[in-house]
């Protein structure tokens, strides 16, 4: 529940379902058209989280204490990572 949360309030999401409808604003010619474009992003949005929902929760009840442990420090180190790039990006 807390990473359907979290996954569901992600500013990049908005932001980037903001920039598919500026660049098709041809197919938001009509309001129908405009209706089914908002409903098959939500409809996808959905199911992806759902997926990595289901995943997560597979590979918790799946793995043992070491493998989680590992995979909490690899993607901790990637995020740390990634975030000094993005500094040394913003800086540099």
């Amino acid at each position: 529940a807390v990473f359907f949360g979290l996954t569901a309030i992600n500013p990049a999401t908005v932001v980037y379902f903001a920039a598919l409808v500026t660049g098709f604003s041809e197919l938001m010619s009509s309001a129908v058209s405009a209706a089914m474009f908002v409903a098959g992003v939500a409809v996808a949005s959905l199911g992806w989280q759902l997926l990595l929902v289901l995943v997560g929760a597979i590979g918790h009840w799946r793995a043992g204490a070491r493998f989680r442990d590992i995979t909490a420090i690899v993607g901790n180190c990637a995020v740390c990572t990634l975030g000094a790039l993005m500094i040394a990006g913003a800086l540099g």
